[in-house]
């Protein structure tokens, strides 16, 4: 189970889990004063402040799917949804995000439309952050 929750490079982050963790390019920068993943539509991801990151760093965020939850506090994300797969216990709802389709997954079923824009949330803590270039953990 530690490999799932920290994972040492992006090799481990995309090839535990099911589905696949969400990989996104992004720079850090600050939002509000803290620390935070500049995706290329300008959406701000935050990242814990215990992350080994520098202003300018090009990285790779990663986003598990199961923590991609409606309701919830932290980054709010948002996109149109392409598609929407109900699978009795969960539903999995992709969702475009900076250009890139994301995968969250929300525990029942869940009344998301095609093309309907989907709103997720994720805490800070929950935020892999990896080196774009070296794919190591930060």
């Amino acid at each position: 189970m530690d490999l799932y929750k920290n994972p040492a490079n992006l090799f481990v982050a995309a090839f535990i889990g099911s589905p696949a963790m969400n990989l996104l390019g992004g720079t850090v920068d600050a939002e509000g004063g803290e620390a935070a993943a500049r995706l290329t539509d300008g959406t701000a991801i935050r990242i814990a402040q215990d992350r080994k990151v520098k202003r300018g760093q090009l990285i790779k965020n990663g986003l598990r799917p199961e923590h991609l939850g409606t309701g919830k506090a932290g980054t709010a994300l948002a996109g149109q949804t392409p598609l929407v797969g109900p699978t009795g216990a969960q539903t999995h709802i992709i969702f475009n995000l900076a250009g890139q389709p994301v995968t969250a997954i929300v525990v029942g079923e869940y009344p998301q439309r095609y093309g309907a824009l989907f709103q997720a949330n994720i805490s800070a803590e929950q935020v892999h952050v990896f080196d774009r270039d070296t794919g190591v953990a930060l």
